[in-house]
Formats: structure tokens, sequence, C-alpha cells
């Protein structure tokens, strides 16, 4: 925001150059970015934040943030040039207009006073080179007195015809779809909900706090003038610029929040300047319609505290003097302080922020580096974070390239995935119709992907760690899953989902957890076939004892089809928490044998629905000790197969003996046993 430092000078009367007032700026107040010399001014620009735009966002209260700074009392009580803004203006005769605010929250407090000009003249030279200084363009006087104004209180104010509004009378509510108004620049709006905006008794005139509607403005001919300082719900004033492509000054301070009485110092300064430069004549009261006032904010300050957080050994007197300069009040409470917030420093709202403003007085500067006292503990560990980046290794390690995708969706993609759209969170401000829900599934987001990148790529293996957002009794159920997607041209789902398969044993392992097993028998799973991402018979739930953590499985057909998959895809999700909760980080080892391992295979022809883990619960307990581990390594179904309803599975006995070689005899003995306890189940064994 640019200020002229003359004008700055005027009201707080110090002596530093622009350029030492910079520097002392930068280290204890805002960042000032540029001086550029105009005409005979100075102007300073400087980053004010948003939180202190309502306070110091004006030459008013930037010059009282100089002053406190400096330790000065502000040199001129006249804010500026013209006189004194605190003076009473006379109510006088009746109001010729009538104001009401449909909702109070949209315009909590609003005045205005009606004046009468002989014409509208240009603006003094003095005035026109403040605004000039300031980055504005001079017009006329009418314009060039609101601006000054609001660049002087950080009040914007507009004015109106007041011969131009229809009916006598105004009326302050939120627009509805499809109204339409005609700004001052000419430019034709379409308005949206929630805009809020002003209108006589047949149209619009005004977008509040943005800019005037055309058909109300002041022009050359104007003899009668409305002039209208008002406070208005700032959420609705950023919002509708944004949705109007819009900013200015005013839009911006409203945006920010302004004090409820900085209405009537505006006011009473705007017809103040009104009156001494266009003679302008009162035609009636002030309008003022304001609520009851607010209960001052009022903090417990604790000097021992604020001497420990700032580092130094600050008296109680000083504290004192700190609050007085910044305009606060103070009230002694045994050792502490009960300081009262003026409101329009609407930044303070605890115990630290008093601290700071007491820092930035002291002087950062004078606050000598010193490491801390107290001993430093080490953070808690999460656990969520460190498993979540063994799988990132893990799965980069297996192929797999990770993806961070939106977590939005809307309703074509919820169709195409069967979902329910009523368990979907929906968005208030949607990007667009495509984004307006978070998605309740975040496992349909990657399989969109893989069929999106298979259209560029022969081979697609993404993973990701995200949220799903389901709506269930009221309230929002937050997930974090881990989704491995994968697909290849020509591939067989088949071999899909045992590579997929693979890759999740390689990271259960991984990360200590050795125990989990398919359950491929899902009672559920022909029930509400529609509703499931997965194929019902080509999917299996990923389990740790009697525990789901997640699923592995074909995507549905049906799914494929509505999102034009040539591709089988074969996916699991699995739950991030639960996960981090089983992992463990301790790994069972045991020396390499001494003595040679001796392998052996065997072949196992089963019904279809005949799962691995079946066949290994037979050979392991009979196989006994010297059976250290089984590798299923092949599946087989041929034609005749396929006919009888049966497949063959092969697997590696690896068998070895940590005290001795293993003979032929004794291997001979063990394969046997296998073979005739997989035989009394009504199997074929070929070894």
């Amino acid at each position: 925001m640019k200020f002229s430092y003359n004008w700055l000078k005027e009201i707080a009367g110090f002596k530093e150059s622009p350029q030492q007032l910079a520097e002392i700026l930068n280290i204890r107040s805002f960042e000032v970015e540029t001086i550029e010399k105009v005409g005979n001014d100075f102007a300073i620009d400087a980053k004010i934040p948003t939180n202190r735009i309502s306070d110091a966002g004006h030459h008013m209260g930037f010059a009282r943030e100089i002053s406190a700074v400096l330790n000065l009392k502000v040199k001129n009580q006249k804010i500026g040039r013209g006189g004194n803004a605190r003076k009473t203006v006379q109510k006088i005769g009746r109001s010729s207009i009538k104001i009401s605010v449909a909702a109070e929250k949209l315009c909590p407090r609003y005045t205005a006073q009606e004046l009468e000009i002989e014409k509208i003249t240009p603006s003094p030279q003095w005035m026109q080179e403040r605004l000039i200084t300031c980055g504005m363009r001079p017009i006329d006087a009418v314009v060039d007195i609101t601006n000054y104004v609001m660049l002087e209180t950080g009040q914007p104010l507009h004015a109106f015809d007041l011969d131009k509004i229809k009916g006598g009378k105004m009326t302050i509510r939120e627009s509805k779809m499809g109204e339409e108004l005609v700004t001052l620049d000419g430019i034709p709006h379409t308005l949206s909900e929630e805009v809020i905006v002003i209108e006589d008794t047949e149209r619009l005139i005004d977008l509040a706090g943005i800019m005037g509607g055309r058909n109300s403005c002041v022009s050359p001919g104007t003899r009668k003038i409305l002039v209208q300082a008002a406070v208005f719900d700032p959420a609705k004033i950023y919002k509708a610029a944004r949705a109007l492509n819009f900013s200015s000054a005013a839009s911006k301070i409203y945006s920010a929040g302004i004090d409820l009485d900085r209405t009537q110092i505006g006011l009473q300064r705007v017809v103040e300047l009104f009156t001494t430069i266009l003679g302008a004549k009162r035609l009636g009261p002030v309008i003022d319609i304001s609520p009851k006032k607010a209960a001052p904010t009022r903090i417990r300050f604790r000097p021992e505290h604020a001497s420990g957080a700032i580092g130094q050994n600050l008296t109680s007197a000083f504290y004192k003097s700190v609050f007085a300069r910044l305009g606060f009040g103070v009230q002694k409470k045994g050792t502490d302080f009960l300081v009262e917030i003026p409101s329009i420093r609407r930044d303070i709202q605890i115990e630290e922020d008093l601290i700071e403003e007491v820092a930035r007085m002291f002087g950062y500067e004078k606050i000598a580096p010193k490491l801390p006292e107290s001993p430093i503990a080490l953070p808690p560990s999460n656990d969520e974070y460190f498993w979540a980046e063994r799988v990132r290794d893990t799965l980069v390690g297996a192929g797999f390239t990770e993806s961070i995708l939106y977590e939005f969706t809307g309703d074509r993609e919820l169709g195409e995935f069967r979902a329910n759209a009523e368990q979907a969170p929906r968005l208030e401000n949607p990007m667009n119709p495509e984004t307006k829900y978070l998605v309740p599934r975040v496992l349909i987001k990657y399989i969109s992907s893989v069929a999106e990148n298979l259209r560029n790529f022969d081979s697609v293996r993404i993973f990701g760690i995200a949220k799903s957002f389901r709506k269930e009794g009221g309230i929002i159920i937050e997930r974090k899953d881990l989704i491995l997607a994968a697909t290849q041209k020509g591939a067989s789902g088949e071999d899909e989902f045992y590579q997929m398969k693979g890759v999740i044993d390689q990271l259960l392992e991984g990360i200590g957890i050795s125990d989990h097993w398919y359950d491929e028998m899902i009672e559920s799973r022909i029930k509400n076939q529609e509703s499931r991402v997965f194929h019902p018979y080509r999917m299996a739930e990923i389990k740790i004892g009697d525990e789901k953590i997640g699923n592995i499985g074909e995507i549905h057909p049906a799914i494929l089809k509505n999102i034009k998959s040539k591709a089988r895809i074969v996916a699991a999700e699995i739950d991030m928490a639960t996960l981090a909760q089983l992992a463990t980080a301790e790994q069972e080892y045991r020396p390499i044998g001494k003595y040679p391992a001796v392998v052996r295979d065997i072949a196992v022809r089963v019904p279809h629905d005949t799962r691995a883990e079946d066949i290994l619960n037979i050979i392991e307990p009979t196989g006994g000790e010297l059976l250290i581990d089984t590798d299923l390594f092949d599946y087989f179904q041929d034609e005749a197969m396929n006919e009888s309803d049966q497949k063959s599975l092969a697997f590696h006995l690896i068998f070895q003996s940590p005290e001795r070689t293993l003979t032929d005899a004794e291997i001979h003995k063990r394969m046997t046993q296998i073979q005739e306890a997989l035989e009394e189940k009504g199997w074929t064994v070929r070894s």
C-alpha cells in the first residue's frame, strides 16, 4: 500500500528522512518495499498484512504505528488538511430517504448524510498531489474527497446522486441468481447469489463494497448527494470480488474487516471536506443504523511470562508505557495486567500477541541471540509417516510410480464407478462440476488414472497414499488408504493379480508382517454386485488373523466398460492407519545353514475353488521341522482341466537341517508323507 511521506509527517510529527523511516519500520513494524519521489513528496510502499489493514492500512493508522515505534505523541490531532474529523455533525431536518438492511450480518453498521452542492469542481491542488502520491488518479472533487478520506481514515465511502434513487428508499440485501447491474466502469455484471447489493424501489444501484452502479452515479449535473459510510460482511465482499474478478482499494479494506466505529469518523470527515471545498449544505440528519456496541476485549498479561518469552528483564513501567503508546488500556491486577484491546486491533487475540507487540516496541535488534536453556526433547515419532516412507521405498523398488491425485470427484466419475453420490461430502465452492465432491473411495481416482495413462503406455503400475471421505450418519469419516493399481496391454487379469499379490507379500513382509493371508471365500461377494468396484469372483480380502486390512482384485468389467478400458486392471487398497499400527521394525533372523538344502517339487491337481493356502496348510505341518520353506511357483489350467473345473498348482519344497546333511531316504520319507496327506483330501499329486 502506498503512503504519502509528507502526509504521515504532518500527522505524526517525526523528523526522520524517508530512508531512515523505512529502516526503522523494516525492523520494528512493516516491510517497506520501495520509496519513490513524487513531486515534492515521497511515496512509501509498505507491505501491510491483511490482519493489520483495519488499523494501519490508512494514513491515520500508519502514522499512529510510526508514533508508537518512535515513542512520539501524535503531533497533529487534526487528521490532515481541512479540519477535525471528530467534530460532531449537527442533526438537522428530516431525511428524505429510508434505508433498510435485510440482515444485520450483511451490514452491521450503515451511516449516510444527504448533502446539497452548487456544482462539482476539481479538487484542490494539495489533495490531487496526495492522491497522485498514493497511486490514485484525480477525477473531480466528489470522487477525490471520498478517495482522500478513505486513504486518511481507512473508511471506504460512496457518493450517490440522490435524485437518481427511485422511490426514496434503499434496501441492502443479498443478490438473486441472474440479477444484472452495469457498474461505474461501464461493465455489465450478471450476479450469482450472496453478493451484497443495494437497490431502490425499481432496480439495483450498487454492488456494496465493490463498485457503484452507473444508474445512480454522480455526474456533472448532480446537485444532491447521499454520502455513504458503511461496514459490510468481509467474507461476502471477498467472495464477491473474486467471483466478479474485481479488486480495488475499497474491496481490499472491506475484505479485511472494518471497525464499526470507523464509519462515524469517515462520514464526519467527508462531510467536513464537502462543506469546506464544495460549500455543501446538509439536507437532513445523519442516518445511522447500528447495533448495540460490542463489549471490549480484555487479555491477561503476565510480565514475568513475557520477560521469559522475550529473554529480557523488562520492568512493569516499560510494559505500561508500550501499551499506552499502542493505545491499549491497562489495569493492574496483582502482579499482572488486564489489557483492554481497541476494537481496531483485530489482530490481538491472545497474550502471545501482546508479547509480540512488546518485543516490537523494545526492538528485535536489541535482543541478543541465545540458545534456549531448557532441555530440548525430541518430538514424538510419527509411526504413520515413518511406515508411509518405508512403503514408498518398497513400492518404488518394485517398479511402481507414486501418483498424487486430487481427492475430488464429480457426478460423471461417481456414475462410472456406480458409487453413491449421497455418501460423498459436497464442497461449498467447487472449482468446476467435476470437482464438487470429496471422493468417497479414493481407489476410483487411481483406476481412472491407470485407464487414462494406458492410452499412451503399454504398461502402467502406480501407487499412492491418499484420503477417502465418506458421509455416514451426518458425519464425515476420513480414511487414509494405500492404493496400488496396475495393468499391461495383452496380459491376462490372472497374471496381473498374482503379480500384484507378490508385490503386497513383499511389502508386508518388509514391514514385519508375515502372518497375512488372502480370503477369497467372501460370503458377501455375490451380494450388491452393482455397487462393487472389484469383480466379485476375482478378488480377495487381505487379512491379518481375522482382521481385514484391505482388498485386492480385478476391476469389475462393467466399470472397465464405463471408463473405456480395453485392458483388465488389477488394484489393491489397504488401510494405512491399520498398516502403521501392525507394522514393526523388529525382524527375526536365523543364521545361514552350514549344511546344504534339498529342493523337491510337487504339483497338486485340485478343484478350481481350492486356495493355495489350503494346500500349504497340509504340506507344511506334514513336512515337519525339516521343511523350512514352501513356495508356489506355477499355476496351470488347460482346456481339459477347465472343463472339469480343476487346476494345477506347483510348489518348491525346501528341506534343510541345522545339524547334518540330509539323506535321500529322509527326504523321500517326508515327500511320501506329504503326498499321502494330500491324496487323503482327494487331490491328485505329481512329484
